[in-house]
């Protein structure tokens, strides 16, 4: 097993330097497996000790005015951006978006993930994107794939009773309108089964510079928006990891976190 990893890491690292190659959706899966140890040691009300659930390519509706069209010239109403990887640990939620070169951020996005504060908005965006309707008491996604995402959303909220989920969206008479949703909103049930939750954007990149925000700025991007979101170096990532493997009772899990940390260091 160590020589399989070797040589997927070796690869990676020759790779990563191709003009064409894109590093970064073959090193997620490793960022999210020492993501917890990396947020822990950046915010002090991280819960360790508590199981921390990641939802990788978490959606979040698109707004109405960039919904993309059909082939028949209809607006699509359930198209989504995606962030990297929702993370709830301890009543927090945690934005997790990875860069591998910090020439990619799109600082546009990092502003609208600064902005995304409220948590019962977000919870009705993947609400509307994934349900397609109620059907004799039962949730009717939009496929088996959502209702998995749905299943790891409420399992990360410890939500066992689906009924008062049902029972929630009995008042809306359109599932295809995002309009009807904040119904459920009002349904005094919700806050209930739906407490507020901390959001912390978070970004995760190769290293900050003096000129890291100049383009946002040059975009006129709020300031405020901008410098608010927590920004971690891949040096960061590297001490967390390094911290974390000496623990780590398998042998190779060790050696797979030492080749991780090198190819940080090449990107870097």
């Amino acid at each position: 097993m160590e020589h399989v990893t070797k040589r997927i890491f070796s690869l990676l690292n020759n790779w990563q330097k191709l003009p064409a190659y894109k590093i970064e959706p073959r090193v997620d899966i490793f960022f999210a497996c020492f993501l917890p140890d990396i947020l822990k040691d950046k915010f002090e009300d991280f819960n360790a000790d508590k199981k921390a659930y990641i939802i990788p390519e978490f959606p979040l509706l698109k707004s109405k005015d960039r919904q993309g069209k059909d082939v028949k010239g209809n607006t699509k109403k359930r198209e989504s951006d995606k962030i990297d990887y929702v993370l709830f640990n301890n009543n927090s939620i945690y934005l997790v978006e990875l860069k591998t070169d910090n020439n990619s951020i799109r600082w546009n996005q990092a502003e609208s993930l600064e902005k995304q504060k409220c948590w019962h908005t977000m919870l009705i965006d993947i609400l509307f994107i994934s349900i397609a309707r109620v059907k004799d008491g039962k949730l009717i996604y939009q496929s088996r794939k959502y209702e998995f995402l749905i299943s790891e959303l409420f399992n990360a909220l410890n939500i066992t009773n689906i009924q008062e989920i049902y029972d929630m969206l009995k008042d809306i008479s359109n599932f295809d309108e995002i309009d009807e949703w904040p119904k459920v909103i009002n349904n005094p049930g919700f806050t209930k089964l739906f407490p507020k939750h901390k959001i912390e954007p978070v970004y995760i990149i190769p290293s900050v510079s003096k000129t890291i925000f100049d383009a946002a700025y040059r975009k006129k991007l709020d300031k405020k928006y901008i410098e608010n979101i927590e920004i971690i170096e891949f040096n960061d990532v590297i001490n967390a990891v390094e911290d974390t493997c000496p623990d780590k009772i398998c042998k190779n899990e060790a050696f797979s976190g030492e080749c991780f940390c090198k190819l940080l260091r090449n990107i870097i």
